[in-house]
């Protein structure tokens, strides 16, 4: 896996819940899952064990992202509306395809 933690935009869904569409790969981080726990109500997050990711609903997409910059420097987001894209902690696009997302 990429060192650089991911977000798949309609990806499919967890296993267990279509509810759960939105993939978040991520290396290990203690803290990340402490945050994620804390902050996304249990029916809205899923650990997939098979294939080692954490689903997360669609409405908690954006906290998820925070989540995500707040320990790592940088994310990519894929499948988004307007393509794919590397964006920094504070928001700064550093790669993209297909349409700018601003």
């Amino acid at each position: 896996m990429s060192s650089v933690p991911r977000i798949e935009i309609g990806a499919g869904h967890h296993p267990q819940s279509e509810r759960l569409t939105v993939a978040l790969r991520t290396p290990y981080d203690e803290m990340f899952v402490e945050l994620l726990k804390s902050e996304i109500p249990r029916g809205h997050r899923g650990w997939d064990k098979e294939g080692r990711m954490w689903w997360v609903s669609e409405e908690h997409r954006e906290t998820a992202e925070r989540i995500i910059l707040s320990r790592w420097s940088q994310m990519r987001v894929m499948g988004a509306e307007d393509g794919d894209y590397v964006v920094d902690h504070q928001g700064v696009v550093l790669e993209h395809q297909g349409r700018l997302p601003f």
